[in-house]
């Protein structure tokens, strides 16, 4: 582990505190010596936690929207952490149900998999979706979703630059 910071301080480290000499801060700390917490260094010089509001979703509170193909629900929206035109969605697919191919102005999708498989198409290229899955979606992508099996298809999309004028749009022939 390779990183150089004034005197000496203590950081969070397998759990444990352990004591590093200190030089002059000229790079980040590393990851793995983070365990996924929020470090940044104080004014007085010293290293600390990032004291934050934790947000719990639970996803059983929210309602599901239904539309043509598929079902949707809102877990987090970007008003809720202070970052505009983010939005958290869990999405299911019925079976033998599809959603109509569209595209997003703007907006990038990426969608996560936990467990079942479908199939997609995004510009003309058939894409079979399996558990663990990620599929990125870029603006102008037209894509749609179908699920050929019996049992539904329940995936997260996370999006990015979300706003009304570049939400959805479908492809009409």
């Amino acid at each position: 582990m390779h990183f150089t910071i004034n005197k000496q301080i203590r950081i969070l480290q397998n759990w444990k505190k352990v004591k590093v000499p200190r030089k002059r801060l000229t790079s980040f700390i590393p990851p793995d010596t983070m365990h996924h917490r929020s470090f940044f260094k104080l004014s007085s010089g010293r290293i600390g936690r990032k004291e934050r509001s934790v947000i719990h979703i639970c996803q059983s509170n929210a309602a599901w929207t239904v539309k043509q193909g598929y079902s949707k629900k809102v877990l987090l929206t970007g008003d809720q952490i202070g970052v505009p035109g983010v939005l958290v969605q869990m999405v299911r697919v019925r079976p033998g149900e599809k959603a109509e191919i569209h595209y997003h102005k703007g907006c990038t999708e990426i969608f996560f998999f936990p467990a079942g498989t479908g199939e997609w198409t995004v510009n003309g290229k058939k894409i079979e979706i399996w558990p663990g899955d990620f599929l990125v979606i870029q603006p102008g992508d037209r894509h749609c979703v179908h699920n050929p099996n019996a049992h539904d298809l329940v995936y997260t999309a996370f999006k990015v630059n979300v706003s009304p004028e570049n939400d959805y749009f479908e492809d009409k022939p």
